[in-house]
């Protein structure tokens, strides 16, 4: 194959024992509608055979380049490692469990070009562990027009760790290097929950142009149990701590309406732990402790009374 002296797209794809699906999903970049690309690959001291597969699909397209960490580092780091190396003037991640529809890079690529955008993203489609039972996450009824201007307010709203609608921070935007670059903005390497929404309200907060296309190319692989069913609080306070982290980043680009937002973003995940603490003392049959946690925590009694009626229609429906 030709070497492209210009590179329109790099995808990145951080890996960590991706052997079932890594094949997959390198072919549906290689197989893209828009070849003008490269593909850099970030493996994570993967201990099973992702790195092989890797070797093989490069002997074939000399468009994939392998990165390789001395150290498992998470999947920030390596992302951060493959931006610094890429030559494209877009940069489009991809999860290593995941896949793109042929069309995807064209179609976002273009609404890029004709809305002057600094990110585009499409609709998610989930798919489960084959690939297969197609579900679009976000409905037709909630994204009227075929492209939607998304701000940051729009997006830390549609992002609430109470909400039962789809999260915007699962949506996997294509993002212009060059805005990415002269921001000085990259991935937060001290978390591994929630990066992908930290990054992008920051470029947001920036004054970023994001556009979201009601149309799904991106294939998102459901393979385990989500966190919002898990009810695992070590996660959440992570995910508390991470929201702090843009709190102060907001505060400190003077935006008062966004630090605002946010600070009820802190306060529903502080409502969440605090639910989940009231379960499980239920659970272990300390109904006394369930029911000092819940009167001494008055502010929380709405989102606990909404998360319990969540609860039991969960229970009841399973």
């Amino acid at each position: 194959m030709l070497e492209i002296t210009h590179i329109k797209v790099t995808v990145i794809i951080p890996a960590f024992n991706a052997e079932p699906y890594i094949q997959q999903a390198l072919e549906s970049v290689l197989n893209q509608t828009e070849q003008n690309l490269e593909v850099i690959i970030c493996d994570d001291c993967s201990t099973d055979n992702t790195v092989t597969v890797i070797q093989s699909m490069i002997n074939i397209d000399n468009r994939i380049k392998l990165l390789k960490n001395t150290h498992n580092k998470g999947p920030s780091y390596s992302r951060n490692r493959a931006i610094t190396e890429a030559k494209g003037d877009w940069i489009a991640i991809l999860d290593a469990d995941d896949f793109y529809h042929k069309d995807r890079l064209k179609a976002l690529l273009l609404l890029a070009e004709s809305n002057q955008a600094d990110m585009v993203a499409d609709n998610i489609c989930y798919v489960d562990v084959d690939g297969n039972h197609k579900i679009i996450a976000i409905e037709d009824s909630k994204l009227n027009s075929q492209i939607k201007v998304i701000d940051a307010k729009t997006y830390i709203e549609n992002d609430l760790p109470t909400t039962t609608s789809f999260n915007y921070g699962f949506l996997q935007p294509i993002i212009r290097t060059a805005f990415l670059k002269e921001n000085q903005i990259s991935y937060d390497e001290s978390t591994n929950l929630g990066e992908d929404f930290i990054l992008c309200a920051e470029l947001l907060i920036k004054g970023a142009k994001f556009i979201l296309t009601k149309h799904p190319y991106y294939y998102y692989r459901v393979v385990d149990q989500s966190l919002s069913r898990s009810g695992d609080n070590q996660s959440y306070h992570e995910l508390l701590n991470n929201n702090a982290k843009l709190i102060h980043y907001s505060k400190s680009a003077n935006n008062h309406e966004i630090t605002i937002l946010l600070e009820i973003r802190q306060k529903s995940y502080a409502d969440v732990i605090i639910f989940n603490q009231i379960i499980e003392f239920i659970k272990q049959k300390q109904f006394y402790l369930a029911i000092t946690k819940l009167l001494s925590n008055q502010q929380s009694w709405l989102t606990c009374m909404r998360l319990g009626h969540q609860y039991l229609i969960k229970r009841l429906t399973k």
